[in-house]
Parts: C-alpha cells; sequence; structure tokens
C-alpha cells in the first residue's frame, strides 16, 4: 500500500476517510484526484 503522507506529497486529495475504531485495522476509502 502507498502511504497518505506520498500521495499527499504528489499532490492527491484523499476523500472520504473512514477510521474503524476500536478495531486495529484502519479502512480507508478513498478517491484520487490529480
Amino acid at each position: 500500500t502507498i502511504p497518505i503522507s506520498v500521495l499527499l506529497d504528489h499532490g492527491y486529495e484523499l476523500h472520504n476517510i473512514k477510521l474503524i475504531k476500536p478495531s486495529r485495522k484502519i479502512s480507508i476509502n478513498f478517491k484520487l484526484t490529480k
């Protein structure tokens, strides 16, 4: 997987980020716009 910080550094915008707690897994739903 690609770190979100790397995507942000390349100018991508992340949308619809969902953090699922208290589970250890973090589900991230996003669309990439350049």
